[in-house]
């Protein structure tokens, strides 16, 4: 992802700065995803719904995973047959690599009901700007 003006602002802080600002930035970004994963996510039980949780263990890592833990997430957000064909065509490249792990070869009748994508993407912006706001705190 582009940050404008990013480069002036590393070339003024340390190392330790750097690192903290994106360790806060990528938690809040982790929290966003989550809540609005489960503010998209359609509900029957609601056991989808309460699958859906950031894991920050990696998080020294620069690393944050938002997932959804039901066994049937997938299918929710990809569709199955030609619903996940028409669906997945629309991701980029490692949004369809992670859908196709999810390939049975049934042909399956269900459409997709995207949640945690739109989540992700709608809050790239939010990333870049808490990114920003960290690294320009004086």
């Amino acid at each position: 992802m582009s940050l404008p003006g990013l480069d002036k602002v590393l070339q003024d802080i340390s190392d330790k700065a750097l690192y903290e600002a994106t360790r806060k930035s990528l938690a809040k970004f982790g929290a966003k995803v989550e809540r609005d994963a489960k503010r998209l996510c359609p509900v029957d039980t609601g056991n989808l719904k309460s699958s859906i949780q950031t894991k920050y263990d990696r998080i020294n890592e620069l690393e944050v995973d938002v997932t959804a833990g039901a066994n049937y997430a997938a299918y929710v957000e990809f569709g199955t047959g030609p619903f996940a064909a028409r669906q997945v065509a629309q991701y980029d490249q490692e949004w369809q690599d992670l859908a196709a792990q999810y390939e049975t070869g049934n042909p399956g009748n269900m459409r997709a009901r995207p949640y945690l994508y739109p989540a992700v993407n709608q809050n790239l912006n939010f990333f870049e700007e808490t990114l920003i706001k960290e690294l320009t705190k004086k």
